[in-house]
């Protein structure tokens, strides 16, 4: 899947928070260098980012569709 993926033109971002116990920061950091993607972690934020800081990743999304 990510050799389909990095075939494309796409550009891809992560969010991920920094205190998710259900997918680690670390494996987050893996899947964007495989996929040579924008990383972008948020501090005191667990697995549901877009749920505990819906303004934060709304910010980074704009940013990042912007870019």
């Amino acid at each position: 899947m990510i050799a389909r993926a990095k075939g494309t033109e796409a550009k891809f971002l992560t969010v991920t928070g920094d205190v998710d116990r259900i997918v680690p920061p670390s494996a987050t950091a893996t899947v964007a260098a495989l996929l040579d993607a924008e990383a972008r972690t948020l501090a005191e934020t667990g697995h549901l980012p877009l749920d505990e800081r819906p303004r934060e990743v709304a910010d980074l999304l704009l940013e990042f569709i912007g870019s």
